[in-house]
């Protein structure tokens, strides 16, 4: 992909020094007005509040583009935070995961102010990389691929924003080979649909996860290498753009997705 094409556009709102909420996308130089007007309008009118403060950054892409794959999609059938919680521990298990890093993950998410970045733990519960985490950036997907995602979205009734751009950041994430696997629960109150990635079972939506008006959340990358330094600067400097759209599947009880790695 051409190095030059791309702008990467990134906001982040904060009151009193508290995170409230950001966004990152990579575009070409005509979408740009777009972009920071969306952005813009999305800072403040948080459901997290409103902000005393709203950063957005412009920055010319310089590196060359590394097309990717979406991650595999589906969503878990879960009915309350107890089940949406054991099919998280189900999955982070059978990929090698501690118990110890399993707690350790949902204690950093659950229980301190929201960060902007992902903690970074080791699959044994070692945190390699605490607050403020690491923020990924330079994401994006193509036009071609947008639409293709927006069909197959769509035809399993979670064709929204917030789908595609989690999907987008996670398959950006899950690409590297370090990464075992990822916990992400949003800190938006009324959104409570979390997701873990895995090695076998791609982009898993796991609702429930926490309950409404919970406004706490995070995310923890779980990774099987000591030096991470060699991960943080693809998260943060590595320009990715989704090019491909693989399968998106709907509802599967926790039974069936256990049983049906990819």
């Amino acid at each position: 992909m051409s190095r030059s094409r791309y702008y990467s556009v990134r906001m982040r709102a904060s009151a009193n020094g508290k995170h409230i909420s950001g966004a990152e996308g990579l575009c070409k130089k005509e979408d740009i007005k777009g972009i920071l007007h969306e952005y813009a309008a999305r800072a403040l009118s948080h459901e997290r509040g409103k902000p005393d403060a709203v950063r957005i950054s412009i920055d010319k892409i310089v590196l060359p583009v590394k097309g990717i794959s979406s991650l595999p999609l589906c969503t878990v059938r879960t009915l309350n935070t107890a089940s949406a919680r054991k099919t998280a521990c189900d999955i982070l298990r059978s990929s090698g995961i501690s118990a110890k890093a399993i707690d350790a993950a949902f204690s950093l998410i659950t229980e301190r102010e929201p960060s902007a970045g992902a903690f970074i733990l080791d699959t044994g519960g070692k945190i390699l990389l605490n607050e403020p985490g690491v923020r990924v950036t330079k994401i994006g997907i193509t036009e071609n691929a947008s639409s293709v995602l927006k069909e197959k979205l769509s035809l399993i009734g979670i064709n929204n924003q917030r789908v595609k751009e989690a999907l987008i950041l996670a398959s950006k994430v899950k690409r590297r080979k370090e990464v075992v696997a990822e916990l992400c629960v949003s800190d938006d109150p009324g959104y409570t649909t979390g997701y873990v990635t895995a090695d076998g079972f791609g982009y898993v939506r796991i609702p429930h996860i926490k309950r409404r008006s919970f406004a706490f959340g995070g995310r923890v990358f779980f990774v099987n290498v000591k030096d991470i330094s060699g991960l943080l600067e693809y998260l943060k400097n590595q320009p990715v753009m989704i090019s491909r759209i693989s399968e998106c599947r709907g509802v599967l009880p926790p039974r069936d997705l256990m049983n049906s790695k990819l």
